[in-house]
């Protein structure tokens, strides 16, 4: 039921594609499969089996091969209990979704996101940072600190467990609706430093800080509502909002502890979080954000009327930008 931090790197990091990444489970004693890292699903959906994704070290994989060793138990576990419910939601459109969280839980959007991300960061063990196998590298996995996503395979794993867990477990969280782009349907970003990710499918996003106990909301919520723009965004404020949640989950200066607490008598097996009375930050750093916001969004840029050089130094020194009614100074 339970796996430790050790067993984590031991039995799945350091074993992908020979044990199953949910269970553990060796590929040699059962029945094994592939489970795409982007949802099946979602590729047909949006049409994106001969589409690639651009990995960490600049080069391009194809999404229908983009895929990670598993068991067939828990490919079909994780296809009933996660991808069937979030394909249903999410096919009905923003304010079905909308309107299951808050009759619901957002608990399961939580956990999607939880699962693609991990599955993300595993297949980038088994890529080489340079692809010229001449040339003795490292593989893109080898920087990752992995003993902060043991906390996620604990929360992806609930699946199988059954694990009961407290409600500031979850991470903060805000799914918001996005002006449709002709052509541009899907945007994946995640950000392994910062814990962070935006996924948007269509005109739903989903924007999700892993480890935070919904610090990061907490910190942020007033200050949206009171300067963000109106709904729906642009894809360049969505990136913005990626960066502002990522360099403030990062500025968080005691963090939360996570840890399974296990009733042996009464059987139950409960995934828990302490946090700090309160939160403490660091000062937000403008120049740090400007430059990971730079990262997220160099590529829609030249979309600004406005663009040349000073735009692009504004933006990298964080002195500018989409999200808020007025120019940051």
């Amino acid at each position: 039921m339970i796996f430790s931090a050790e067993r984590f790197q031991n039995e799945i990091v350091d074993k992908v594609g020979e044990n199953c990444f949910v269970c553990g489970a060796k590929k040699s004693n059962v029945e094994f499969t592939a489970e795409h890292i982007i949802p099946n699903w979602v590729l047909r959906k949006l049409s994106l089996h001969s589409k690639s994704i651009t990995l960490p070290n600049g080069f391009t994989y194809r999404y229908d091969k983009y895929k990670l060793g598993c068991c067939r138990r828990c490919n079909e576990l994780l296809g009933k209990k996660i991808e069937d419910p979030v394909r249903k939601l999410v096919s009905s459109g923003y304010e079905a979704v909308k309107q299951y969280i808050y009759e619901e839980s957002p608990f399961i959007f939580y956990i999607w996101i939880c699962l693609i991300f991990l599955k993300t960061h595993l297949r980038d063990t088994k890529f080489l940072f340079d692809q010229d196998r001449r040339n003795e590298t490292q593989s893109i996995g080898d920087d990752y600190f992995w003993d902060k996503m043991h906390h996620i395979h604990c929360m992806v794993r609930t699946v199988l467990t059954g694990a009961e867990y407290d409600q500031r477990v979850l991470g903060s969280m805000y799914i918001l609706p996005i002006d449709v782009v002709e052509d541009e349907n899907f945007d994946f970003i995640d950000l392994n430093k910062y814990q962070t990710v935006m996924l948007r499918l269509e005109n739903i996003a989903f924007f999700v800080v892993l480890d935070d106990a919904q610090a990061v909301r907490l910190l942020m919520t007033d200050i949206l509502r009171k300067h963000m723009r109106n709904f729906p965004l642009q894809l360049i404020e969505a990136r913005e909002l990626l960066a502002r949640m990522a360099i403030t989950n990062h500025s968080i200066v005691k963090r939360p502890h996570f840890f399974s607490k296990i009733d042996v008598h009464n059987e139950t097996y409960r995934v828990s979080v302490i946090t700090p009375d309160k939160i403490e930050c660091e000062e937000f750093d403008n120049k740090q954000f400007g430059q990971l916001f730079y990262f997220c969004c160099k590529d829609l840029l030249k979309a600004d009327p406005t663009y040349d050089e000073e735009l692009i130094d504004n933006v990298k020194s964080g002195r500018w930008t989409y999200l808020f009614g007025t120019r940051s100074n």
